[in-house]
Order: structure tokens, then sequence, then C-alpha cells
């Protein structure tokens, strides 16, 4: 029984193990299933949503699985100097002076705000402002090139339709007075915006840039300017061309507002097509300051926008900045916006010298940036509006680069919301980390990485510095000397050894430069004096460079310009590598006629505009005569009113400006056509009439006015009464009137005036003559009539 026991409970025991461990299977395959498909779950929900765990997951992955700190020796180790050789001053790229301009600007206020750089400028004459940004210490961007636009259909302006020696001529003309003047950087070639699908645009651009290149002895970079919304295949046909490829970036301008990651896709346009083109030039930002686009509610914006653009810009890989424009146009705003560009320029030029960092730095790749709140990407449409879909960009760019012993990390957020990030890759000892912008304050980085806040459009920069080890080092004894500034002596495994080192040093030869030791012996360049010029023997000589002008070689006539000399004021003497070369101008001049004026010179000759003396009056002869105008007048009647009078009161006479000759007009003035038988005389068609009063009938007519008084011929026999002096006695005679020679002469004017006259009766004229001879024939009756009359006169008294 016991056996059979001891068996039942083995065989228990073993069914129970075996059930147990068949559940503990059923219950892992069981876990094994959830597991996965909340894991499928997880994957499928990171992939469908754009949440904040999704950020904050991805940044925990990746934090996991980043790599491990370099060393300090490692993250600390210098980075070359490319920037060696180059001088100091002179602009990049033949320099290591950073490129910060403004278009249109004022050198003087521009220079006071570490500005390098003045121009370019939209005038013909550039003499003034080249002299303005050399008085204010400033280099220059010099405009050259036609007057003319040809990116526009502006008929306003002529059309563009010249030769290459056209072309090549102009170029020469306006650049070779300045080939050798330092203040000069780069050159601007105009018109700007020309189009590479138009081939006598990019025709001209290609021989504008080569005759620049040909003339110009110090082989300085050309630029032009192109247009916001060209891409990189765009600019690709232009920048064989160019040195220089600076495009539009304006933001605000261009609706990229609230998607001002258009900046950081302009500067790689720019560079991609440098690339495409496989052309040595140098990519720079052209950012925004015009146009009234600032609400006031975007006031406190400016200054996060303009460095948000800026930084970007010099992130993304831009070696310079040239502002369009600084000159205030009474833009909105324009102080806020100049102050803060100004605030860059101190920061890129000034003590902090970040300029030399984005030029010459080395750029690395173990410093990590991960986004662990906020949005991982931004996206913008293309300006050009012919993209569809978005271009899609990390909404924080950055740059790890080594300058020098030294490491900076600059940041920008280009997301319009604020953004979380972790920094790490960095030692976990031996490294200070100081915020450039916030007064050099030291960042906590204890555990080996440090989280920043980035608020919209907002930058930060940090340096990274070794520390000395923490750890005492041991104390070693000095060793003695070998006075060899080349060598250094050092303590080493117990004894004291000497190496060669390459200190900077001075070999005692004024006519070295950059003295460094080489396997311990300082060793100098020696100084380059060559002007470049064929013609003269350079050397050097106690330090300075000397050029012996040596006429013997071939072909050399000058070193100076003030060897050269034709004697024509209109002609520049410039002497290029040794030959004198006399270029056309446009001086004024005197062309020692004195019947001209506005004298100028014209393809090397001196011409006037004839002096105009036209007095616009068609019969004189103009003239002129020893510098004055003559205007003969033989041909003319005449000159003025005055010359003119026909002595007629019924006439105007005038000088008729058309023909030059006296002419008159009818008036209807009162006058006297000395007609005692008239009255009202008044002018008629240059003639002076009168109305008749008297009939000439015999008979005198008292309702028409006729008396004895003023129609005797009329009234026959008339009686007169005429009084004493005393005005008592009256007495009345009657006379018969004489005609006399005088009478018959006027009666017969009379007579001749009224049948000219519109208004006279010729019936009545005709009956008075009629009466007039018969009284004259009529002898007998007027002596009867005599007789009557004396007759009756006797009568009376007798009464």
């Amino acid at each position: 029984m016991k056996f059979i026991r001891d068996k039942f409970q083995k065989t228990k025991k073993a069914v129970k193990k075996k059930t147990i461990r068949h559940d503990e299977e059923i219950i892992k395959n069981l876990f094994l299933g959830i597991a996965s498909f909340v894991f499928l779950a997880v994957i499928v929900f990171l992939f469908q949503e754009e949440s904040r765990f999704r950020h904050n997951f991805l940044a925990s992955v990746s934090l996991t699985l980043q790599k491990s700190a370099p060393s300090p020796n490692v993250f600390f180790a210098s980075a070359p100097d490319i920037s060696q050789g180059l001088p100091s001053n002179k602009v990049y790229p033949q320099g290591k002076i950073f490129p910060f301009s403004g278009i249109g600007g004022n050198a003087s206020i521009d220079k006071a705000n570490m500005f390098t750089m003045a121009g370019p400028y939209y005038a013909q004459d550039q003499s003034y402002y080249l002299e303005r940004a050399k008085e204010a210490g400033l280099k220059y961007i010099f405009s050259v090139g036609y007057n003319i636009r040809m990116n526009i259909d502006n008929y306003d302006m002529p059309p563009f339709n010249l030769s290459e020696e056209q072309v090549v001529e102009e170029i020469r003309s306006q650049i070779s007075p300045y080939l050798l003047d330092d203040a000069i950087s780069w050159w601007y070639l105009l018109p700007e915006e020309s189009r590479w699908w138009r081939s006598k645009e990019i025709e001209y651009i290609r021989i504008a840039s080569n005759a620049i290149h040909s003339i110009d002895p110090k082989k300085r970079p050309v630029w032009m300017y192109e247009p916001c919304h060209r891409s990189s295949d765009n600019l690709s046909k232009m920048i064989p061309y160019l040195d220089i490829e600076g495009k539009g970036m304006y933001t605000n301008h261009v609706d990229m507002k609230e998607s001002r990651i258009f900046c950081t896709w302009t500067i790689e346009q720019e560079k991609e097509a440098i690339n495409i083109a496989n052309r040595n030039a140098v990519p720079i930002a052209v950012p925004e300051l015009f146009g009234n686009i600032v609400g006031a509610d975007e006031y406190n914006l400016i200054p996060n926008w303009v460095r948000h653009d800026v930084y970007s810009a010099l992130i993304a890989g831009a070696k310079g900045i040239v502002i369009y424009k600084t000159y205030n146009s009474n833009t909105s705003y324009y102080r806020e916006y100049y102050d803060a560009y100004a605030k860059i320029a101190n920061e890129l030029n000034g003590s902090l010298n970040l300029g030399q960092v984005f030029l010459f730095g080395q750029k690395r790749n173990d410093l990590e940036v991960t986004v662990i709140q906020g949005p991982n990407t931004v996206n913008f449409l293309f300006p050009a509006g012919d993209v569809e879909s978005p271009i899609i960009y990390p909404s924080v760019n950055f740059l790890d680069i080594a300058y020098g012993n030294n490491r900076y990390l600059f940041l920008v957020n280009s997301a319009n919301e604020p953004v979380q990030t972790a920094v790490r890759g960095f030692p976990l000892s031996q490294t200070i980390i100081r915020d450039i912008f916030n007064k050099n304050s030291i960042v906590n980085s204890s555990n080996g990485s440090f989280n920043l806040n980035l608020a919209s459009f907002e930058v930060k920069a940090f340096k990274f510095e070794k520390s000395e080890p923490e750890e005492p080092e041991p104390e070693i004894p000095d060793c003695p000397s070998d006075d060899n500034i080349c060598t250094t002596e050092t303590y080493s495994n117990g004894r004291c050894i000497s190496y060669y080192n390459t200190s900077t040093c001075d070999d005692n030869n004024p006519c070295t430069e950059n003295d460094k030791c080489q396997n311990g012996i300082c060793f100098g360049t020696a100084i380059d004096c060559n002007d470049n010029n064929s013609c003269t023997v350079d050397s050097c000589v106690n330090g300075a460079c000397q050029h012996i002008f040596d006429s013997s070689f071939f072909g050399c006539q000058c070193i100076l310009n003030s060897d050269c000399n034709d004697n024509n004021i209109c002609t520049s003497e410039v002497c290029i590598n040794g030959s004198c070369v006399f270029l056309n101008n446009n001086n004024s001049c005197d062309d020692n006629n004195p019947c001209t004026e506005n004298d100028k010179c014209q393809n090397g000759i001196c011409f006037g505009d004839l002096k105009d003396c036209n007095d616009n009056i068609s019969c004189t002869e103009d003239f002129c005569s020893g510098g004055v105008c003559i205007h003969s007048s033989e041909k003319c009647g005449c000159l003025s009113d005055s010359e003119c009078n026909s002595n007629n009161t019924c006439v105007n006479d005038f000088c008729n400006p058309t023909t030059m000759k006296c002419d008159k007009t009818f008036n209807t003035n009162l006058c006297n056509d000395n007609n005692p038988f008239t009255i009202n005389d008044r002018c008629h068609e240059g003639f002076c009439f009168g109305e008749l009063i008297c009939n000439f009938n015999s008979r005198c007519d008292a309702e028409k006015g006729e008396s004895c008084l003023n129609c005797s011929f009329d009234c026959g026999f008339c009686t007169v009464y005429e009084s004493s002096a005393d005005n008592k006695n009256i007495t009345k005679t009657a006379a018969k009137r004489t005609i006399s020679e005088e009478d018959k002469s006027l009666f017969s004017e009379g007579i001749k005036r009224e049948k000219s006259a519109p208004f006279s009766s010729l019936k009545a004229l005709k009956d008075l003559v009629i009466e007039f001879f018969k009284s004259l024939e009529g002898k007998i009756i007027l002596f009867s009539s005599i007789a009557i009359f004396i007759i009756i006169q006797i009568i009376l008294m007798v009464l």
C-alpha cells in the first residue's frame, strides 16, 4: 500500500508539474502576443500621428542610440588655418575681411556700425561714392556696365543692340581710371537680374565679365544680383561668368513671413548652382530692408526676424552679407531694421570675431542636436508657385564648426513656435561651454548633455573651450635653454630633451616675412615685391620694395600714369604693364570756337553744340559771329509797328509778324471829312464820311435842319437877322450869298463825298447840281431879284 501511495504521489506531482509548465507556456505565449500587438500598435501610431508623444519617443530612442562622447584631445583637435597667406587688409575671397555691406548706404554711418564694405550704388558716376567710402575707411563694391534694363520691357530705355567691341570698350573706359585703386574689392555688373533664357542678355554678361577679368590686373571678383525665385538650375546658367553668387532673400517681401526656412533654401540653391557649374564662386546672402511690410503688432518681432534670416544663411554656408537696401527711404521701422543688422555686423566683425569662424572654420559632425519637444520639421512652397508639394527642412538647423582650438555651435529655430532641443556629443570632462550671445555665461553640462529652449525664429550660439585637467600635473623640473628659439627643452622620461618647434621667430632679414621655425632654424618667406609690371626691376632693400623702371625692356614706355601724356584733354592716360594706353573720356573741354557751347569730349575729340541764334523770324538771317548772335533784317519790310504809318486815321497800321511787312486793318473811329455840309463824320473801309445836311434843291427845309447859316446854297435868298450892339434895334437884311471859287470847290467835294457815301441820295445831288447851274446861267433873273429886294427894303424904311 505504501508503495502504491508513494507511486501515486509521484505521479500526481509529475502531472501537476507538467500542468504548471503547460500553463506557464500558455501565459508566456499570451504575453508575447500581447507585447507584439502593443509594439505594432505603437509603431502604426507613430507613423500616423504627429503628436508630442511621437517627438518625445523618437528623441529618447535617439539618445539611447547615440555614440559615446569623444575624448577632449579628439574633440578639441586644432582646425587647420585655411586663411594662411591671405592678407588681412583685403576682403574675402581675396583677403580675411568678412564682407558686410548695404546697397546705397551712408559710408560713415555703416563704418561706425562695423560694416566692412560700401555699395553697390546705382549711379553712373561712381567716383563720388568711392571717395566717400575711402574717407570712411571702407572697401568698395564698384558698379560697372550699361545703364540699360534688359530684365523688363521698358520702352523708356534704349534697346540692347551692341557689338562685342562696343561692350568691351565701354567696360574699359569705365574701370580703367580705377584699376590700381586698392579700395575697390568687388565689381558689380549692371544691368542686374539679366535673364539667362535670352541669348542677347547672357551674351552681354559673358562679354562684360570677360572684359573685366582681362582688364583688371588685380583679378577682383565680379557679382551680379539675381532675383529671389531663381532655383539652382536657373542660377547655374549665369554662374559660369560670375565670382560671387548672391540672390534675393526677401522673406517678408515674398510672403515667407512665417516660413523663414526660405533663407536656408536660398543659400543651398546658390551652393548647388556653383557645384553644377563646377565653379569656385562665393555664395552670399542678400536679406531685405525695404518696403512698409511690418504691422504695428509685429514691431517686437523685427530683431528676431533679422537675426534668424542672417544666421540661418551663415549656417547654410553664406560667406558674406549685402543688405538691400541700407539708405533710409522712409521705410516703416527703418531704424529697428538697421539696428538689428548693425548688431550682427558687430558680432561678426567686432570683439566676438564670428565672421572669421564662418569664413575659415572647419565643419565638424560630432555634436548632436535632437528635438525633444515641438515640431521636428518645417516646410514652405517654392516662391515661384510652380511646385505644388512643400519643401521640407528640419525645424532646427545648426552648424558644428572648429576654429583654432575651440569649437562653436550655432543653432536657429525656423519654426514659428517654441522648440526644445538636447545637445550631446562633447567630452564629459575638460569642457567649458559659454553662451556667446548671453555675456559668456557658462552652460551646465555635467551629465554630458544640455537642453535648450528656442523661441520661434530664435538664434543661439555656444563656444566650447578645453579646460585644464582637474588633477594636478606632477611637478616637472626646468630644463636649461640652448638659446635657440626654434628648439624647445622639456623634461621627459627622467631627462631633459630638446625638440624642434614651429614657433614664430625673427631671422633678422628685413626682406622676409612670416618668419617661422623649421627644423630648428628660423626661416622667413621673401617679401613679394612683384608689382606685376614687366617694365620694372623689383627688389627688396632693407625691408622696402623697390621698383626701378627699365625702359630697355621691350614695349616699356611708362611706370606711372603721369609718364603718359598725349596732350589731349579728351583722353585719359593710363600706364598698364609698362605701356601707355590712351582712353577716350567724356570730359568737358573747349573746342576754341566761340560760336559753340556745351563743349564735351567725344571719341577723343572736343566737340561743341552750335549756339542757337534762331530768333524765330523767318525773314531774318541768323548767324553767330565771335560768339554773338547776329540777326540781319535786310529781307524784312518791317520789324515793329512803329515802322508802319500811312497817315490815315481810318486805318490801323501794324507790322505783320508772319510776313514781316506793313499791313493794316480798317477802323470805325470818329473823324473829320473837312466838309461843312456833313455831320456825324465816321471812318468806313478806310475813308471818312459824314451825313449830308443840305438837300441842294434851292429850298430851305427847316425840319431837316437847313438854315441860312449852314445851307446858304440851298436856301436861295436868305434873310439873316443881325442885332445891334445894344440888342435894341434889330434890322433885317436879305442878301444873296455870292458863290466863291472856294465854295464851289467845297460844294463839288461835298457832292463827290456824298456820291461815294453808302447812305447818300444820288437824286438829291443831281437836282442840286442842276439848280446850281441854272442859277448861274439866269443872270437876268438874278439882277431882277436884287432889284426887287432893294425896292422892298426902301418901302419898309419909309413905312
